[in-house]
C-alpha cells in the first residue's frame, strides 16, 4: 500500500510502498534528478530521501537481498520497451529465509 505520508524525491515522483497486512518487505521505488551542475541540490535531496528510506536493518538495494532474503526468482521486463522510458522494469520473487 502506497504510504502517501513518506514523500518522494524531488522533480521526479517516487514512492514507498508498505504491505498491506504488515509482513513482506517495504518497497521503495526512486529516481532521483541526475546530478548536473543546475540541479545538483535537488539531486541532493533525492539521494537524502533514498538514504531515509533504507535505513532500517531489512533493507533491499537494486533488488540485491540480505541474508534475510532468498531469490525465488529475476525477470527483467522487455514488454514496455516502446514506452519512452530509458529504463526497463524488472520483477523479482523474494522469500523471507
Amino acid at each position: 500500500m502506497l504510504d502517501t505520508t513518506a514523500g518522494s524525491t524531488p522533480g521526479v515522483p517516487s514512492g514507498l510502498w508498505r504491505p498491506a497486512d504488515g509482513t513482506g518487505p517495504t518497497l521503495v521505488a526512486a529516481h532521483p534528478l541526475p546530478p548536473l551542475p543546475l540541479i545538483v541540490d535537488e539531486w541532493s535531496a533525492g539521494i537524502d530521501w533514498v538514504a531515509r528510506q533504507c535505513v532500517g536493518a531489512d533493507v533491499i538495494l537494486h533488488v540485491l537481498v540480505g541474508s534475510a532474503w532468498s531469490v525465488r526468482g529475476f525477470e527483467v521486463r522487455t514488454d514496455f520497451d516502446d514506452a519512452g522510458s530509458d529504463h526497463r522494469p524488472v520483477v523479482a520473487v523474494l522469500a523471507r529465509r
